[in-house]
Protein backbone atom coordinates (compact mmCIF):
# COMPACT_ATOMS: atom_id res chain seq x y z
CA UNK A 1 0.00 0.00 0.00
CA UNK A 2 2.90 2.56 0.93
CA UNK A 3 4.33 1.71 -2.34
CA UNK A 4 0.85 2.29 -4.39
CA UNK A 5 0.73 6.13 -1.90
CA UNK A 6 4.41 6.83 -2.89
CA UNK A 7 3.54 6.03 -6.82
CA UNK A 8 0.48 8.27 -6.78
CA UNK A 9 2.05 11.05 -4.83
CA UNK A 10 5.20 11.10 -6.99
CA UNK A 11 3.07 11.14 -10.31
CA UNK A 12 1.45 14.42 -8.90
CA UNK A 13 2.72 17.27 -10.49
CA UNK A 14 2.11 20.11 -7.66
CA UNK A 15 -1.10 21.14 -9.65
CA UNK A 16 -2.68 22.33 -6.44
CA UNK A 17 -1.91 25.74 -5.13
CA UNK A 18 -0.71 25.87 -1.83
CA UNK A 19 0.10 29.08 1.28
CA UNK A 20 1.45 27.90 4.01
CA UNK A 21 1.44 30.80 6.94
CA UNK A 22 3.82 30.30 9.81
CA UNK A 23 3.21 32.30 12.94
CA UNK A 24 5.84 32.40 15.92
CA UNK A 25 4.19 30.59 19.07
CA UNK A 26 4.38 33.71 22.07
CA UNK A 27 4.08 30.05 24.47
CA UNK A 28 7.30 28.77 23.32
CA UNK A 29 9.47 27.72 25.78
CA UNK A 30 6.36 28.81 28.69
CA UNK A 31 6.09 26.35 31.49
CA UNK A 32 2.47 25.18 31.95
CA UNK A 33 2.96 22.53 34.98
CA UNK A 34 5.70 21.03 36.65
CA UNK A 35 8.24 20.16 34.46
CA UNK A 36 6.26 20.77 31.06
CA UNK A 37 6.73 23.44 28.84
CA UNK A 38 5.29 24.57 25.04
CA UNK A 39 7.74 23.27 22.57
CA UNK A 40 5.93 24.46 19.63
CA UNK A 41 8.19 27.37 17.84
CA UNK A 42 6.05 27.96 15.22
CA UNK A 43 1.81 27.06 14.74
CA UNK A 44 1.07 27.53 11.25
CA UNK A 45 -2.22 26.74 8.91
CA UNK A 46 -1.95 25.32 5.42
CA UNK A 47 -4.50 25.98 2.99
CA UNK A 48 -5.44 24.53 -0.32
CA UNK A 49 -7.34 26.06 -2.83
CA UNK A 50 -10.36 24.78 -3.77
CA UNK A 51 -10.26 22.25 -0.63
CA UNK A 52 -12.92 22.27 1.81
CA UNK A 53 -10.39 21.79 4.78
CA UNK A 54 -8.25 23.67 6.33
CA UNK A 55 -5.13 22.12 7.44
CA UNK A 56 -2.96 23.14 10.91
CA UNK A 57 1.13 22.46 11.75
CA UNK A 58 2.50 23.06 15.11
CA UNK A 59 6.36 22.38 14.02
CA UNK A 60 8.87 21.59 16.87
CA UNK A 61 12.36 20.23 17.24
CA UNK A 62 12.73 16.37 15.67
CA UNK A 63 12.94 15.47 19.58
CA UNK A 64 10.01 17.10 20.83
CA UNK A 65 8.30 16.24 17.39
CA UNK A 66 9.02 12.04 18.39
CA UNK A 67 8.03 12.53 21.68
CA UNK A 68 4.13 13.32 19.86
CA UNK A 69 4.81 10.14 17.75
CA UNK A 70 2.16 8.29 19.73
CA UNK A 71 -0.24 9.69 17.03
CA UNK A 72 2.05 7.73 14.41
CA UNK A 73 2.89 4.40 13.15
CA UNK A 74 5.78 3.09 13.66
CA UNK A 75 6.24 2.77 9.50
CA UNK A 76 5.68 6.18 9.09
CA UNK A 77 7.78 7.18 11.51
CA UNK A 78 10.84 5.40 9.82
CA UNK A 79 9.75 7.07 6.47
CA UNK A 80 9.84 10.09 7.18
CA UNK A 81 13.29 9.63 9.16
CA UNK A 82 14.43 8.28 6.04
CA UNK A 83 13.83 10.77 3.95
CA UNK A 84 14.55 13.53 6.10
CA UNK A 85 18.03 14.34 8.31
CA UNK A 86 17.45 14.88 12.09
CA UNK A 87 19.53 17.93 12.15
CA UNK A 88 19.12 20.31 15.55
CA UNK A 89 17.92 23.44 13.31
CA UNK A 90 15.21 21.03 11.21
CA UNK A 91 11.37 21.20 12.78
CA UNK A 92 8.97 18.92 12.21
CA UNK A 93 4.88 18.89 12.44
CA UNK A 94 1.85 15.96 11.75
CA UNK A 95 -0.96 17.63 9.96
CA UNK A 96 -4.30 18.41 11.53
CA UNK A 97 -7.45 18.41 9.33
CA UNK A 98 -9.50 21.43 10.91
CA UNK A 99 -13.69 21.86 10.00
CA UNK A 100 -14.30 25.19 10.20
CA UNK A 101 -17.74 24.55 10.41
CA UNK A 102 -17.29 21.94 13.25
CA UNK A 103 -14.41 23.56 14.55
CA UNK A 104 -12.63 20.20 14.86
CA UNK A 105 -9.12 18.80 14.32
CA UNK A 106 -8.40 15.53 13.17
CA UNK A 107 -4.43 13.93 12.36
CA UNK A 108 -4.47 12.96 8.80
CA UNK A 109 -1.76 10.78 7.60
CA UNK A 110 1.59 13.35 6.76
CA UNK A 111 4.03 15.70 7.53
CA UNK A 112 5.34 18.97 7.70
CA UNK A 113 9.40 19.87 7.74
CA UNK A 114 10.81 22.63 7.59
CA UNK A 115 14.94 22.93 7.19
CA UNK A 116 15.74 26.08 8.63
CA UNK A 117 19.04 26.56 7.44
CA UNK A 118 18.22 25.56 3.75
CA UNK A 119 15.07 27.62 4.11
CA UNK A 120 12.80 24.90 2.36
CA UNK A 121 9.77 23.06 3.67
CA UNK A 122 8.63 19.64 2.87
CA UNK A 123 5.05 18.41 3.10
CA UNK A 124 2.79 15.30 2.83
CA UNK A 125 -0.65 14.95 3.05
CA UNK A 126 -2.71 12.34 1.89
CA UNK A 127 -6.67 13.02 3.27
CA UNK A 128 -8.72 11.10 0.97
CA UNK A 129 -9.00 11.90 -2.22
CA UNK A 130 -6.29 14.62 -1.46
CA UNK A 131 -2.43 13.10 -1.90
CA UNK A 132 -0.64 15.19 -2.81
CA UNK A 133 3.32 16.55 -1.42
CA UNK A 134 5.08 19.83 -2.22
CA UNK A 135 8.59 20.93 -1.63
CA UNK A 136 8.43 24.62 -1.03
CA UNK A 137 10.68 27.52 -0.49
CA UNK A 138 10.02 29.80 2.78
CA UNK A 139 10.47 33.98 3.21
CA UNK A 140 9.99 35.78 6.33
CA UNK A 141 6.96 38.63 5.90
CA UNK A 142 6.43 41.98 6.76
CA UNK A 143 4.76 42.95 9.48
CA UNK A 144 1.67 44.62 8.55
CA UNK A 145 1.11 48.66 9.34
CA UNK A 146 -2.50 48.50 9.59
CA UNK A 147 -2.23 46.18 13.38
CA UNK A 148 -3.78 43.06 11.83
CA UNK A 149 -1.64 39.80 12.50
CA UNK A 150 0.34 39.08 9.52
CA UNK A 151 2.75 35.90 9.56
CA UNK A 152 5.87 35.34 10.55
CA UNK A 153 6.80 33.28 7.58
CA UNK A 154 5.18 31.79 4.33
CA UNK A 155 5.60 29.43 1.75
CA UNK A 156 3.41 28.97 -1.34
CA UNK A 157 3.62 27.95 -4.96
CA UNK A 158 1.80 30.55 -5.93
CA UNK A 159 2.79 34.27 -6.89
CA UNK A 160 2.46 36.50 -3.77
CA UNK A 161 1.72 39.54 -5.86
CA UNK A 162 -1.28 37.68 -6.82
CA UNK A 163 -4.11 38.57 -4.99
CA UNK A 164 -4.92 36.29 -1.76
CA UNK A 165 -7.69 33.30 -2.00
Amino acid sequence: MQEAQSRQINNNHNTLEITVRLFNNPKFSHTYGKGLRHSVIYNGSVEIKNEPYRYLVDLCSHNDWIRTSNRASEDEQTIIAAMHGNTSQDLFSWIQRYDQITKTKQRVTGFCHYDVEAGVMDILIVDEPLSESWKLAVKPCHRSSAGLKSPDLIATNVAISRPSW
